[in-house]
């Protein structure tokens, strides 16, 4: 039912043929997170998407690839979006997207055709989601993508996956001791974006489950260089956890567009004096 319900979705996006291929190949219950990622051929990527065959890795194509989740030209905003990335570029800099929350890197990929002046940086923290990730950051460019097994914080440290309830598309970090079980590299957002030369923030997307208060609570400077912010709240998933309430203090001192899409909050940055 599921496949029947979810059918006329694909076909619409990727037409009567590969809507058909994948609208009957990429949906079901699947299988562990241990499987190995096996090739998927989409249109309007270049090299095949990786998958494994679960129901997690499913929901994040029917997300990404199928709902066009990261579809961000759609919007008004996105004239002076590309215009501030050329500025960057005429001034011998290059636009850095953060993908925090990286999953399998499917916004990585949808990134990187879109635009594919920025280069990426993903992070993601489980060690599954990540050997994935890097089969599709594999299948970009040299030098267009760094994949970083860490998580994003307000400061330097380490970080640990803490809960798997909710499966590998929603899995929440803590800080904790470098020497701890999977123990994971943590990195500010400046960080991220240092690692590529000449680097200047202009997207950061976060898809973080919940760290959001964390990494809004601290070293917040680069929220009044960046010129996009996307955020997915997570106040449905914790109640009364106030996830997002640092998110939007960071922000309220300077002027942005909010604009809601789906799950996320997108954040275009005014440029401010």
């Amino acid at each position: 039912m599921e496949k029947l319900a979810r059918l006329p979705n694909f076909l619409k996006r990727f037409g009567p043929v590969h809507g058909l291929r994948l609208g009957l190949g990429v949906t079901g219950a699947g299988g562990d997170v241990t499987m190995a990622a096996r090739p998927v051929v989409v249109p309007d990527f270049d090299g095949p998407v990786w998958l494994r065959p679960t129901r997690s890795d499913y929901s994040i194509f029917w997300q990404c690839l199928v709902q066009r989740q990261y579809d961000i030209a759609k919007f008004a905003q996105m004239a002076e979006l590309l215009r501030r990335a050329e500025a960057i570029q005429a001034a011998d800099g290059v636009p850095v997207i953060i993908d925090g929350g990286g999953n399998i890197g499917l916004a990585l990929r949808s990134f990187a055709r879109d635009f594919p002046f920025a280069q990426i940086v993903s992070v993601e923290p489980d060690a599954d989601n990540d050997r994935v990730l890097r089969a599709n950051a594999a299948e970009l460019a040299t030098g267009r993508a760094t994949v970083v097994q860490g998580a994003v914080g307000s400061r330097s440290g380490h970080c640990r996956v803490i809960a798997h309830e909710r499966g590998s598309a929603g899995l929440q970090t803590e800080y904790c001791d470098a020497d701890a079980p999977g123990a994971v590299p943590a990195h500010t957002i400046d960080d991220l974006v240092a690692m590529v030369p000449g680097g200047q923030p202009w997207i950061v997307k976060l898809d973080i489950e919940g760290a959001q208060a964390e990494v809004f609570s601290g070293n917040i400077d680069w929220v009044t260089k960046t010129d996009l912010i996307v955020l997915e709240p997570d106040d449905w998933a914790f109640p009364w956890s106030g996830s997002t309430v640092n998110f939007f203090r960071a922000l309220a001192p300077h002027r942005f567009d909010y604009l809601l899409d789906g799950e996320l909050v997108l954040c275009f940055r005014h440029l401010e004096g």
